[in-house]
This record gives structure tokens, sequence and C-alpha cells, in this order.
């Protein structure tokens, strides 16, 4: 601990959040020791190796948690035993197909609020409830996957279980017939790489990843793997180190001062603000990234075989990738940004929340289910709520504003005539909008509490919202005034054939 406040006093990083990348850090070691001593499979035979690989796993992803939190650990082996309680619980009364999903949801969220509640600052928390957030997605989603592999009842049709994901994180087979052993659970929850940030991914990738068989062979490593380790780490320092030095410059804290108001114009605020989201939006792909490396050199961040138009079909390492760099820095709607961001948490979401609220009859409201359970998820500070409120609203704001613009879309991109500075215009100005959007509710997420957040967008008159306010009404007024088009060209042309007859 005395080496941690030396460094903490030399780099200037709070304790905290030196804790949380050092963790991230020592993952390496853990993964390049598992990778050279447990990964092959000629070392020990086929029966021993995944204990073994699992009292690994456990062990150093136990070290790590009390690295990082201390006796605070107590918290995730609670809940740990208490999944598994309920998971027997259930199972053996009867009730574990329609009653476990719910019950653990309930149980592990419930944990974490009373956390939050317990340890809740002003500020951005640093502390045990940020791994237990990880674990209490982890947990949920393995409460599901249980219920769903109990066998259909007789005479019932199941419930389809939607298309393939076609995500590494959550395979196809991941309901779960049969419980697995509290050990090998313990091990899946304390994986020393994805414990404490994450990404999400199924109990069942992480049984087939014991064994080997999330690879093509379970004797060969395919290639590509030390490549993508060295990317993932050089992304992961250039944002983390982009993250403090334009954070640094433009921090989010500044966004509510009364001096942020006099020191800046409108237009200065706007940019400044601009900035600042983006700078704050930096230390998640950092993180994210650098922790994707760690996960590789394990061997359980393999993402499968991609074929290509040539006909190969080369190995690629993003299976547990949490962002698209490419995907998420080119993005031109909110869309492709939730595609490339936060991937296998989304995709979590979608598939033991989103899916789970079809009772409601309507996306709309699954939507709104699921980005109430992220808000609630986050914590108690309503920045979360408003800025994810926000989110819906852009997404409709966004779907209706190509559908005004749509006629003028076709005009740039018809086959003929469509030019190719009309086409960079149109992707540059949705690129625009997109980013614009993305970090002016950025900057109120990275101010917790409820004034803080409210404040930052008032010094630019809450322009993000009435900007979709607008939009809202200028669809409405453009579909009344087009039915009333067509209602007038159907009459016109009726009167004309009416006129024609009796002629």
């Amino acid at each position: 601990m005395a080496l941690v406040e030396t460094l903490s006093a030399a780099t200037g990083v709070p304790i905290p959040a030196l804790k949380l990348l050092l963790t991230v850090l020592f993952g390496y070691p853990v993964a390049a020791f598992y990778s050279i001593v447990l990964l092959p499979n000629h070392r020990f035979s086929k029966s021993l190796a995944p204990h073994l690989r699992n009292a690994y796993y456990l062990l150093t992803g136990l070290g790590l948690s009390y690295f990082y939190c201390g006796t605070d650990t107590y918290h995730s082996l609670l809940t740990v035993l208490g999944t598994y309680g309920l998971t027997w619980v259930t199972h053996l009364t009867g009730t574990r197909r329609k009653a476990l999903g719910p019950l653990v949801l309930v149980f592990n969220l419930a944990y974490l609020l009373i956390g939050y509640a317990n340890t809740m600052t002003e500020g951005y928390d640093i502390n045990w409830t940020m791994s237990q957030c990880i674990l209490c997605l982890r947990l949920t989603g393995f409460g599901w996957d249980i219920a769903d592999g109990v066998p259909t009842p007789p005479g019932k049709i199941k419930e389809a279980q939607g298309p393939s994901t076609g995500l590494a994180s959550f395979p196809d087979d991941s309901p779960l017939g049969d419980i697995p052993s509290l050990v090998r659970i313990l091990g899946w929850a304390y994986h020393p790489t994805s414990f404490l940030v994450g990404p999400q991914f199924a109990y069942r990738l992480y049984e087939k990843s014991l064994h080997n068989e999330h690879l093509p062979s379970p004797d060969t490593i395919p290639a590509g793997r030390k490549e993508r380790i060295l990317q993932c780490l050089a992304l992961g320092v250039f944002y983390l180190g982009f993250n403090q030095i334009l954070g640094s410059a433009f921090p989010t804290s500044f966004l509510p001062a009364d001096e942020f108001r006099q020191e800046y114009s409108l237009g200065g605020r706007a940019l400044y603000m601009w900035i600042a989201g983006k700078a704050a939006m930096s230390k998640y792909l950092g993180i994210w990234k650098l922790n994707e490396g760690a996960c590789i050199l394990t061997g359980i961040g393999y993402g499968g075989p991609r074929k290509l138009e040539s006909g190969a079909a080369p190995a690629h390492w993003d299976g547990l990738s949490n962002v698209d760099i490419q995907g998420y820095e080119m993005a031109t709607s909110l869309t492709q940004i939730i595609a490339s961001f936060n991937i296998n948490t989304n995709h979590w979401v979608k598939r033991y929340v989103f899916k789970r609220l079809r009772f409601l009859g309507s996306k709309n409201l699954s939507s709104l289910g699921a980005l109430l359970y992220l808000a609630v998820w986050h914590g108690y500070h309503a920045n979360y709520f408003y800025v994810f409120a926000m989110e819906f609203m852009d997404i409709e704001a966004e779907r209706r504003g190509r559908r005004i613009l749509a006629p003028l879309t076709q005009k740039i991109f018809a086959a003929q005539g469509g030019s190719k500075v009309g086409k960079m215009a149109f992707h540059v100005s949705w690129w625009v909008l997109t980013t614009s959007a993305l970090y002016y509710a950025m900057s109120a997420f990275d101010l917790p509490g409820f004034t803080r957040g409210l404040r930052a967008w008032s010094s630019i008159h809450y322009l993000g919202f009435w900007a979709v306010v607008a939009i809202f009404v200028a669809d409405v007024l453009i579909q009344r005034q087009r039915k009333g088009l067509s209602r007038g060209g159907d009459g016109g042309r009726h009167g004309a054939g009416g006129k024609q007859k009796g002629e």
C-alpha cells in the first residue's frame, strides 16, 4: 500500500483510480503465467487441466480483488453464495424455470443498491461497488441461463431464445441444464482479467475455455494473438493518456461553474462541452482496451474465424472486445455508437432485460425498461436517470430526423448524379450531430448528482434537449402535411376522373 501511495503522489493520480489501473495491469502477468503454463493442453491430462485452470483463476482473481478492495471482497463472496443458494432452492422446489431469474435479479440488484447507499459520495466512486456492479450483471445472467436450461414441460411450446447472437461472449448454447459446482462459479465470478471492469460473458464460455473447447483446436492457439494484444495495449495507453491530457485541460467539473459562463461565449461553451465529453469517454475506451489485451492473453478472448470475400478465414481475437474503436470513432448514428461501445454490456441488457420485457407488448416500453434498469444499476445519482432518458429521446429523434431528410438523402445517394462531395458532406454532418448528442449526454453523466449535470446543460441553454423537441415537432408537422397532400391529391384525381367521365 505504501508503494501505491508513493506512485499516487508521483503521478498525481488518486489512489482509488491508481489501484483500479494497477489491478488491470496486474492481470497481464497473471494471464501470461496462465498462457505459458496452463493454457497448453499437452502439459496436463484432459481430466485434470480444467480443475487446475479454474483453481488458478479463482486464487488469482481473489488475490487481485483483495488488492483492489481489501476485506470488502466479502461482498462479492456473499452474493455468489446467495445466488448459488437461490439456484438450489428453486431447483429442489421445482420453481427454477419461472422463479430463479427474477429472484437472482432482485437479490443482486438490491445488494448492489444497498452498497451504493452505504458508500455513495458526491463524486465518481471507485470502491468495491465497481467490481460488484460487474458481478451483479454476471450473476443475474447466470440465473436466467440456469432458468432457461430447464426442459420445457410436455405440451408447452418452448419460448424462442432469439437468433444467433454472433458474439463469442454469449454462445447460442448459453442456457445451462445442469447446475455447475460452486468452485466453478467462483472461478468464473473472479476471473482475474474480467471481474473488475468486465467484459460480460456467459458461464458457458467460461466452461468451454477451461477445456479449450472455444478454440478451433484444443491443442493449437490460433495465429494473430500477439498482434492483437499489442494493439490493445497501444490503444489503451493512447486513450488513457488522451484522457489525462485533454481531461486536465477541459475537465467536466468546470461545466457547472459560474466562471465557465463568464469566460466563454455560447459557441465556446458548446465546443468546450464537446471536448470535455470526448475526453471523459476516452477513459472507458482506454481501460477496456487495456483489459481486453489481458483477456486475449488467457485465450478466452478468441472470437472465431471470419470468412473474407477472398475465401480465407483468418482467426480473430475480438471475442471479448468491449469497444470497436473504428466503428465508434467513425459512427454517423447513435445506433452505430451503441453497436460499437460497451458491446458486451449492451448485449447483456438486450438478452437478459429487453427480451424479458416482451410481455409489455411494445419495443419502446421494453427499451425504456432496459434503460431504467441501467440507470438504477449505475446508482442513485439523478444524472444517470435523466441521461438515459435523454438517450431514449435522442435515438427516437434520430429516427425521425432521418425520416424527414429521406427525400434529400435519396437524391444524394442516387445511383446516378450523387456527388462524392454531397455524400461526404452528409456523413460529416451526421458525424457532428451524433458526436454532439453523445458528448452532450456524457458531460452530465460524468457529473454525479442532480444539479451539477443540469447546470452543465443549462450553460448552453439545454440546446441538446431543445434540438430533440424541434425534431419531434417538425416531424409531426411534416407528417400531417404529407397526409393532407395525399388526401388532397386523391380528391383531385377523383374530381378529374369524374369530370372526364361526365364529358
